[in-house]
């Protein structure tokens, strides 16, 4: 309770200051709950995993109620007319917008609470070991994204021009370089998949080396394709966006696991269907955009 209580005070603070697109100070209570994270680790050290948690949960705290008390003057000035307006007129929104993350965030589960009806429980421990390590460190950006782009491109036009300006600045000259480098890293990744992991995760893990590549494949995907979900909700569809998220769903708690059963597939391609089914309904999600983007265009010109 105290961990989800911390956890959402630091989340509403932090995103209080990137809806004033106040940036400086949203990197700033990153770092100060770094930095207190850190000196309260060492400092509840001794009680073990415990001491981690709490350590975690109290400097977001700590921000958290900084972020509250630095802009004490905006929320008091605030009435209860103010509030009240504000859910009469957005309530639907709202209440859309939250079934819609309950619907998006339910299917990463999917290979925890499925895998273990079908498979062993070492196999789920690997994937769980595996993923947590790949998709933290990527869990910044992918935030960093959604962040981004929910200032920057609130309306299909103001996306448009946010693209065309990226697409000036990261042209070929800087995107064949990285496609060089990822590609190598991708052959470096298949070829030295046991060292790698043995290395990384220790020998005992060794014998599910096979779950690293695709792995590391399907988060990166997933960091670079996921923040554009937001998109589609913030231009006004959020029915079209509740229907992607829907399918996913499905395909997800329902062709998985029949598939699964009938064909009696074993856990990495088991695996490998889960990421081709959630990379295609991120497929449909881009297509939309991208057709979005297209009828703005044309109707400039």
């Amino acid at each position: 309770l105290f961990f989800s209580s911390s956890a959402s005070l630091y989340y509403l603070g932090s995103q209080f200051r990137i809806a004033a697109a106040d940036y400086r100070g949203h990197a700033l209570a990153r770092l100060q709950q770094a930095v207190f994270q850190i000196s309260l680790s060492a400092v509840f050290s001794y009680l073990g995993a415990t001491g981690l948690l709490l350590a975690f949960s109290v400097s977001q705290s700590l921000v958290g109620l900084y972020i509250i008390w630095s802009i004490r003057n905006d929320l008091c000035s605030v009435t209860r007319s103010d509030m009240y307006a504000c859910w009469k007129n957005s309530h639907r929104i709202a209440i859309g917008n939250t079934l819609l993350v309950l619907l998006q965030y339910s299917t990463p589960f999917a290979p925890m609470l499925l895998g273990t009806l079908y498979f062993g429980k070492d196999d789920v421990g690997a994937y769980f070991l595996f993923s947590t390590a790949i998709s933290a460190p990527l869990a910044v950006f992918r935030r960093s994204a959604i962040n981004f782009l929910s200032i920057e491109a609130p309306t299909p036009a103001k996306a448009l021009t946010l693209f065309k300006t990226l697409s000036r600045r990261f042209n070929l000259n800087f995107l064949v370089p990285i496609a060089i480098i990822g590609t190598a890293v991708h052959i470096v990744l298949a070829a030295k998949t046991n060292e790698i992991t043995e290395f990384v995760f220790g020998p005992a893990w060794g014998q599910y080396a096979t779950l690293l590549f695709p792995i590391i494949v399907f988060f990166v995907l997933d960091a670079i394709l996921q923040p554009l979900t937001i998109l589609l909700p913030l231009w006004g569809h959020q029915n079209r966006a509740f229907r992607y998220e829907l399918t996913r769903v499905v395909l997800v708690f329902g062709l998985l696991p029949v598939t699964t059963s009938i064909f009696s597939l074993n856990f990495y391609d088991a695996i490998i269907l889960y990421f081709v089914l959630m990379v295609g309904v991120y497929l449909l999600n881009l297509k939309a955009i991208g057709s979005q983007l297209r009828s703005i265009a044309i109707n400039r010109k």
